[in-house]
């Protein structure tokens, strides 16, 4: 048993086997270690290498079981990292998914700190958004950022009413509270020609930098309850900050502009 190893991190062990394999660590090892592992662990670390290689743990056979520590310690995070799957559509006999509006709402509710979501299309959004402005009015230090898409259609109105009216439909259609979250959109969205025209497609939410939700959905009845949709909805801190970290830098970046 090495204990000190259980204190490295995965990419340590790795670099720890390569080198092991090279025949880098012959007694004593310790002085060894120091391009390897922190400096607190290595007397400790360079004993217990210095007493297995006694026992004939050395060598490839060292840098085997390296290699083997480190591929555990993957599969274990791996399988630590449980999704559910996320459906809407006709039900069926075999199932072992949840509801999309259902996981929406779940997710509104148990917010503490901050909510990002964005969607492509919105419709009726007052009854999807209440459990969030209620969630919001318990705790109103959160943060509340919504990412949604202005359509330019074949109005044939000007950039500024059709802004105008985005915020319009906004504050009638979809949030009537007198407190508003910030809300970004994309503004290649409104560009006259259409060959330079984007949408902002992505579909997700975003707890707490910690539950991630990505879907298929767009935030409107027809897919939140009706249409045949797919999403996986996950605790992943790691993945929630990457999927914010995204968003945010096209803020920072001008690339997203802010309506409200």
């Amino acid at each position: 048993m090495i204990p000190t190893l259980l204190e490295l991190s995965t990419s340590q062990l790795r670099a720890l086997a390569a080198a092991a394999g090279r025949g880098a660590f012959e007694p004593p090892v310790e002085i060894a270690l120091s391009s390897y592992c922190p400096a607190p662990l290595c007397k400790a670390l360079g004993s217990e290498l210095d007493q297995a290689s006694a026992k004939g743990l050395r060598g490839e056979l060292l840098a085997m079981f390296l290699a083997t520590l480190a591929n555990d310690r993957e599969r274990r995070a791996a399988q630590a990292l449980h999704a559910d799957l996320v459906w809407t559509g006709p039900e069926v006999p075999v199932g072992h998914s949840r509801d999309t509006r259902i996981v929406v709402h779940e997710l509104f509710r148990k917010a503490r700190k901050s909510v990002l979501l964005s969607t492509y299309a919105l419709y009726d959004g007052k009854d999807l958004f209440t459990p969030l402005y209620e969630t919001w009015e318990q705790y109103p230090t959160m943060t509340v950022r919504l990412f949604l898409d202005v359509k330019r259609g074949d109005t044939g109105l000007l950039t500024a009413d059709l802004l105008a009216k985005f915020r319009s439909d906004f504050r009638n259609f979809h949030w009537p509270w007198e407190r508003l979250p910030a809300v970004y959109y994309d503004p290649r969205s409104l560009a006259p020609n259409l060959s330079e025209r984007a949408c902002l497609h992505a579909k997700c939410v975003i707890v707490d930098d910690r539950d991630l939700f990505l879907t298929s959905a767009n935030l409107t009845e027809a897919a939140q309850q009706r249409n045949i949709e797919a999403g996986l909805v996950l605790a992943s801190p790691v993945l929630a900050a990457k999927v914010r970290d995204q968003f945010l830098a096209l803020v920072v970046s001008d690339l997203l502009a802010r309506l409200f």
